[in-house]
């Protein structure tokens, strides 16, 4: 037997979209194509042709129907007629009080004044909803699989989901040494802190002398993941130098395999910004955006960045709300598209180097990028980012 004997499937989800946008009311074509438009900006790209099919299959099988409301002028076809979910007599779907058949027919008898029949909810086009019910379910979307989830709940990080980073090769002129350490990586309240410190003539295993160390973490051989939903609810500290990343990196040598960055901030806190690297669009690239925050929720509160990364396009989002779209044709007027193959995550608290100092003019400093005030601002054990969770989802 087949799973889709209606052929919905390749409309389900526009037809879902179509529920949703009536649940309130009437509307005409038009004005669906603009809810949908604006409520699923970051998940589905909506064509005219193919909500306009989704209609005339959902008319036909009794899901919704054209309302009495005359059409508006100044539109035409499909667009200008005014639509309903079957019975809903251009109420709100989702407020409408659901009567049982036999509490209707116990008011028939007991209810008013003798010899008034009180009206049958079951008359009329009330009926089809109860018929078109078996159909619903193809109109679902997709449950998202979590592909992994940690909420730093423990005691201490979760070395089976990460992996601690500990300096051996440095780039960008970063100030700092990552090291294996509770002074800088701690799992507290429920979050991660990374917090950087003071550490005058630091040694490195390789014999390196850093005045800063800091905490880098990353999923690389345990969680990896193509496509999806990455995101994670972060807290950020105002200090100019300050490198806080979260981002996404395929395995192999950079930048060919991709390197999708989701949150990056050079700490100034009414900012935060995204790029994409790969061959041909690696360092300065072009493909990058920074998205503003309001100053009573600058990047010092908390957040939530992601990225929705399907086979021909990335969406960027703080909070929900779309800041940077790029295509598969964006990326490849600039080179090869590096974004099919898994990527990890990673999360880092840099300091200093090229890009801080390109940003705040610091380049200069006896620090590459970092000011001497937050050179202080460090040495008092100051500035920590906070991480309340990461999740990957799939679907």
């Amino acid at each position: 037997m087949s799973l889709d004997p209606y052929g919905l499937l390749p409309l389900r989800p526009v037809a879902y979209q179509v529920l949703l946008a009536l649940a309130d009311g009437e509307r005409h074509g038009y004005g669906i194509v603009q809810d949908i438009s604006q409520r699923t900006a970051a998940r589905m790209s909506l064509e005219p042709g193919n909500l306009y099919r989704t209609l005339k299959w959902m008319l036909e099988h009794l899901l919704i129907e054209e309302s009495d409301r005359r059409p508006a002028p100044d539109l035409d076809d499909e667009r200008r007629r005014y639509y309903r979910i079957t019975g809903s007599d251009g109420a709100s779907a989702s407020r409408k009080p659901r009567v049982s058949k036999r509490s209707w027919q116990k008011r028939r008898r007991s209810d008013g004044p003798r010899g008034e029949v009180p009206q049958n909810p079951y008359n009329g086009p009330m009926r089809a909803p109860f018929i078109a019910l078996p159909l619903l379910a193809l109109l679902l979307p997709a449950a998202d699989r979590t592909v992994f989830f940690d909420d730093f709940n423990g005691r201490e990080l979760d070395r089976a989901r990460w992996n601690v980073i500990v300096t051996g090769r440095t780039v960008n002129n970063e100030q700092q040494a990552y090291v294996d350490s509770p002074d800088v990586l701690t799992v507290k309240d429920g979050s991660l802190v990374i917090r950087p410190r003071f550490r005058q003539g630091f040694k490195t295993p390789e014999g390196r002398s850093f005045d800063f160390i800091s905490g880098r973490i990353d999923t690389r051989s345990k969680v990896s993941f193509t496509y999806g939903n990455a995101a994670a609810r972060i807290k950020l500290a105002a200090g100019d130098g300050l490198w806080p990343a979260f981002w996404a990196l395929g395995d192999g040598r950079w930048p060919d395999t991709g390197e999708i960055d989701i949150m990056e901030n050079v700490g100034d806190a009414s900012w935060t910004s995204v790029a994409l690297h790969g061959p041909g669009y690696f360092g300065d690239t072009p493909l990058v955006k920074r998205s503003p925050l309001v100053a009573r929720h600058d990047a010092t509160d908390w957040h939530v960045y992601a990225v929705d990364w399907t086979r021909d396009e990335l969406v960027f989002t703080v909070d929900k709300r779309v800041i940077y779209r790029v295509t598969r044709a964006m990326v490849e007027r600039h080179g090869r598209w590096a974004f099919d193959n898994p990527k990890h995550l990673i999360l880092n608290l840099a300091l200093g180097g090229d890009y801080p100092a390109k940003v705040n003019g610091a380049g200069a400093a006896q620090y590459r990028g970092l000011p001497d005030a937050t050179v202080r601002s460090i040495q008092k054990d100051e500035p920590k980012i906070l991480v309340d969770w990461v999740r990957v989802t799939s679907r």
